[in-house]
């Protein structure tokens, strides 16, 4: 017997709805992931939010999350004036498990953007292949990439620019201001990210998540593990 049209929305909205609130009541205290950034600045500046140990080179890096802040409102101010990435921009990047690559992915939200994360394990010709259909006009690339970027560009005609995460790059943003001011709209429903599948079956396809299902994520885990604000996660 067929569901009547009252029924079907009735169990879409019990469906949406978490502990009897419904989906139209957001979970999460903030309007975006860069409000979140800026609230945690605010709350806890001296904590640390990030630990960084590179085991080849002995790299060692460690940020508050009021550096963690200032960091991503320097790399945001770079993005936005020097690349010209606003609201709905896709930003690709291609990089490593790296402190810079967290720092990028937050700073495009702060600015509403969209980031597809690319696997450099992948051949050269599904790279091309998701890399055009993100339609990602900017590249971060790590050094060791540029070269296999630069030979991929070629092929795809929407990539118009690569920015190598070099010396320069830091430098440029050492230069930018560390304040950036949070956008005032609710940014929840905002695409931030484009994680595609494995195409084992045919190409790769894009999996757009917006900011709130990435919240609304963050939020199921430290409920479901009962996380503390004085554990660590690697």
């Amino acid at each position: 017997m067929a569901e009547s049209q009252p029924d079907v929305q009735a169990n879409i909205h019990a469906a949406r709805s978490v502990r009897g609130i419904p989906s139209s009541q957001p979970l999460v205290p903030c309007r975006s992931l860069g409000e979140l950034v800026a609230l945690r600045a605010r709350e806890t500046p001296d904590q640390d939010f990030l630990i960084y140990y590179n085991d080849d080179t002995g790299e060692h890096s460690q940020y508050t999350y009021a550096q963690f802040a200032r960091r991503v409102a320097q790399v945001a101010h770079f993005l936005k004036s020097e690349l010209g990435i606003g609201r709905g921009d896709c930003l690709a990047t291609v990089s490593i498990n790296h402190p810079d690559t967290v720092f990028i992915y937050f700073a495009c939200w702060s600015l509403g953007a969209v980031v597809a994360p690319q696997n450099v394990t992948e051949a050269d010709e599904r790279l091309a292949f998701i890399l055009e259909n993100a339609e990602a006009h900017v590249a971060l690339v790590r050094p060791e990439y540029h070269e296999r970027l630069l030979s991929l560009q070629a092929r795809v005609p929407t990539l118009e620019r690569l920015v190598v995460l070099d010396d320069a790059y830091h430098q440029a943003l050492d230069a930018q201001p560390d304040i950036f001011a949070t956008p005032a709209e609710d940014l929840l429903a905002a695409p931030c990210l484009i994680v595609y599948t494995s195409g084992t079956t045919g190409a790769p396809k894009g999996v757009e998540l917006v900011q709130y299902n990435l919240l609304a994520d963050a939020l199921g885990i430290v409920e479901w593990h009962g996380v503390t604000p004085d554990q660590r996660f690697m």
